[in-house]
């Protein structure tokens, strides 16, 4: 479990799924909720070895083939299915 500081409640895996659910069907869940779930996105993709932080503004671009490429690529990897 997690402190939450700005809603002063702890924060279970549980309750995320509870409102990743709720959002799922299409139910609108409270601010300090949406709140929470960013802060939980945020703590997964810090961890992430492969996601290096940036100071804005930032700018990428690539051309069309590039994209295509990366997208057979993606397909193709078996490892994903």
């Amino acid at each position: 479990m997690r402190y939450d500081q700005s809603t002063k409640m702890t924060t279970s895996t549980a309750d995320v799924d509870r409102l990743l659910e709720s959002l799922k069907n299409a139910v609108l869940i409270k601010e300090h909720e949406v709140k929470t779930l960013c802060d939980k996105a945020r703590e997964i993709l810090i961890e992430e070895s492969n996601l290096v932080r940036v100071k804005s503004p930032v700018s990428v671009s690539t051309t069309r083939s590039s994209r295509i490429i990366s997208s057979r690529k993606l397909a193709n990897n078996k490892s994903l299915i």
